[in-house]
């Protein structure tokens, strides 16, 4: 095993996560036929925890509530099978000692059921105690394994970050080598998360991702978390397409306007293209049949690298990865410099890996200390 030290943002420095690669998980899981509108999730796991377990329960949770559950399943029986309707669970099952008290615990993460089929899980180890906990994970890359897949996307890094179960806030982050496909998180405190991947290349840019956090789980007191099936990074660099105009529906040769200047702001209102940025100049009456550099601006490189989407307007800003952008244009007066007229726009819910055109244009009015319409937003 290879360990790393983790980069812990507001955790205890105590709770630090310890990374071990994961070259081969420890689970596996195996689909086999079953008839039926719903699905069976077949649970199955070792009998080390029987000498002091003597009943198992197993718990099936979708989208945070406890679906099925099952009590009282003798432990020496190693397996358990639920009826549920197709979907992504998480699968929770606890060894239960005659008195009550539960002496060894596993979770499995992102277990999907297919309708009429059966997921059967291989033999799962129920540990259990005090102290921290883990999380097990992979990945793979557009549905390739990360040994090719990670060269094919240019990427070096991935990051993984737990985030809070809602608001997406993260609590701590770590990273290894994309191409290693996987990664053991160890020393997590107790606590629920989701999880949050992000590819990272060379150059820094984090292009690459899982489209939404992974459903929220909880770490218990010494036990495992596997997460079953691996998580897909996929291209998130989204791009959006936009056109201006004036607010009285002028030219910009009747206003005397020959280039604009553009501030592209990301969705914490942070400056990611400034106007000082040679291609943050564009002309403007831009459209369909003005140069490249003219159009394109990219929030991942200084120079632009993307391609010109089908349809697009005449602005073109690619390379997002936030679900929201900020967009001010601002005129620049072709005799005396001045900046005269401006206006802003904030795009929300900006889909990944798509290309959206922004049918509403930008409208520019003169620029005034009532609205500031030439300011930064």
């Amino acid at each position: 095993m290879i360990h790393l030290t983790t980069l812990v943002r507001s955790i205890p420095a105590q709770l630090a996560l310890t990374l071990t690669l994961v070259a081969t998980m420890t689970l596996s899981g195996c689909i086999v036929q079953s008839n039926g509108n719903t699905g069976v999730l077949e649970v199955n796991w070792t009998q080390s925890v029987c000498s002091t377990a003597s009943t198992v329960r197993v718990r099936a949770s979708r989208n945070g509530a406890v679906e099925s559950e099952v009590t009282g399943i003798l432990c020496s029986h190693g397996t358990q099978s639920l009826f549920v309707t197709p979907g992504t669970y998480n699968v929770t099952i606890d060894g239960v000692a005659s008195n009550g008290s539960v002496v060894g615990s596993a979770t499995l993460a992102n277990l999907t059921v297919f309708s009429g089929q059966t997921t059967a899980t291989a033999p799962i180890s129920l540990t259990g105690g005090s102290g921290s906990g883990e999380v097990q994970l992979h990945w793979t890359i557009a549905g390739e394994s990360a040994k090719f897949g990670c060269a094919k996307a240019g990427l070096t890094t991935v990051v993984v970050s737990l985030l809070a179960p809602t608001g997406g806030t993260v609590l701590s982050t770590a990273q290894t080598t994309c191409s290693d496909g996987g990664i053991n998180l160890t020393g997590v405190a107790a606590g629920t998360y989701r999880l949050q991947l992000d590819g990272r290349t060379s150059g820094g840019a984090l292009t690459w991702g899982n489209a939404q956090p992974t459903e929220a789980f909880t770490v218990a007191p010494g036990t495992s978390v596997i997460v079953q099936n691996p998580i897909e990074l996929v291209d998130l660099r989204a791009a959006v397409s936009l056109n201006w105009q004036f607010s009285d529906n002028a030219t910009c040769k009747s206003k005397n306007v020959d280039w604009v200047l553009i501030d592209v702001r990301d969705g914490a209102n942070k400056i990611v293209v400034p106007m000082t940025d040679p291609y943050a100049k564009k002309p403007c009456d831009i459209g369909p049949n003005s140069e490249y550099d003219f159009r394109v601006i990219d929030m991942q490189f200084a120079k632009p690298t993307c391609a010109i989407p089908p349809n697009a307007k005449g602005l073109i800003i690619c390379g997002i990865t936030d679900k929201a952008i900020g967009v001010s244009v601002t005129t620049i007066d072709a005799f005396t410099g001045a900046l005269q007229y401006g206006g802003f726009i904030k795009i929300e819910n900006i889909p990944a890996a798509q290309h959206t055109a922004i049918t509403t244009p930008l409208y520019l009015s003169p620029c005034n200390d009532t609205n500031n319409v030439c300011s930064a937003p």
